[in-house]
């Protein structure tokens, strides 16, 4: 870790194995994608991060993304719709092997620029991800594609549970898991909440409780087929 560039960002006893994913996870926001050789760089980075048998999700989808050549994969297709993806980091905690990276996330998306906070919550052993999660809102992937979003419908039987936590001398991260029930399904949820300074943030996915996964579907189609720029 380059403590000259990441100073005050960190905190938390950082161990040589967090220090490792977090160079590697400010080196692959950093990144360019905008060739096909770019690209395959960045995925082969991203795939050194994680464990074999690793596994990735988001804040609220179906069952992760296991394996890293399917994690891989999954990365080649979002940088294929998402070229100019990129990210820096805000506020990193570290708790043992539970890291939470905080960061500011930015792609052009149907020739607009958008803009997004996130939170990477990922559990390490040996120096490589075991567990990885990503808390952001997917629905400001299509705001430049005509959906504006909609406002989230009722969400009845919540059933979140404290997970893992990292607190810091400034700033404290406090996940929740479990389910919740929207748009007609029961979906994995999980939501996670940073304090600090006075204030507090919350960190969730409004996709899965304003669509349902037919919607989500098609949503998805048109971001990576027609509705995207062009892959060199």
């Amino acid at each position: 870790m380059d403590e000259i560039k990441l100073g005050d960002l960190v905190e938390g006893a950082v161990s040589p194995s967090a220090a490792a994913f977090i160079a590697k996870q400010t080196e692959f926001g950093a990144m360019r994608s905008d060739t096909p050789e770019a690209r395959e760089a960045r995925v082969r980075l991203y795939g050194t991060i994680f464990a074999a048998d690793g596994t990735l999700a988001e804040s609220g989808s179906a069952a992760p993304v296991a394996g890293r050549a399917n994690i891989e994969n999954n990365l080649r297709t979002l940088l294929g719709a998402f070229p100019t993806f990129r990210f820096t980091p805000v506020k990193i905690v570290v708790n043992g092997d539970v890291v939470f990276y905080e960061a500011a996330n930015e792609a052009v998306i149907n020739g607009g620029m958008v803009r997004y906070p996130a939170v990477y919550r990922v559990v390490l052993k040996d120096g490589e991800v075991t567990q990885g999660r990503r808390y952001h809102d997917r629905a400001e992937w299509f705001r430049h594609l005509a959906y504006p979003g909609r406002v989230p419908g009722a969400v009845t039987d919540v059933r979140l549970a404290p997970d893992q936590a990292a607190a810091g001398p400034r700033t404290k991260f406090q996940e929740y898991r479990g389910t919740v029930r929207a748009k007609g399904r029961t979906i994995d949820f999980g939501i996670v909440v940073s304090t600090g300074a006075g204030l507090a943030r919350c960190y969730f996915d409004t996709l899965p409780l304003s669509y349902d996964d037919t919607e989500m579907g098609a949503l998805f189609t048109e971001l990576l087929t027609g509705a995207a720029p062009p892959s060199r």
